[in-house]
């Protein structure tokens, strides 16, 4: 992802959440980071207002998207 930001695909409540969702993006070959603003840790609470975002390159973003959907439903393109 190098210096860019990078695109918003995911808000988990905590950063315990997000570590879960970036690990999940990384075994699918995806580099991803979270950004909380918690004002260095002088507001821990802003962490649960705000959400911690999960941000991964603009190339894959579309990709993380489609895989966190379905691992939230829980379909994987199952024959019916």
């Amino acid at each position: 992802m190098g210096n860019k930001g990078g695109v918003m695909v995911h808000v988990e409540n905590d950063e315990v959440g997000a570590r879960i969702v970036i690990g999940f993006l990384e075994s699918q070959g995806i580099e991803a980071r979270m950004s909380e603003d918690d004002a260095g840790d002088q507001i821990p609470s802003l962490e649960r207002t705000q959400g911690v975002k999960v941000f991964v390159s603009a190339e894959d973003a579309e990709r993380a998207r489609q895989l966190l959907e379905e691992r939230d439903t829980g379909s994987e393109d199952e024959d019916e």
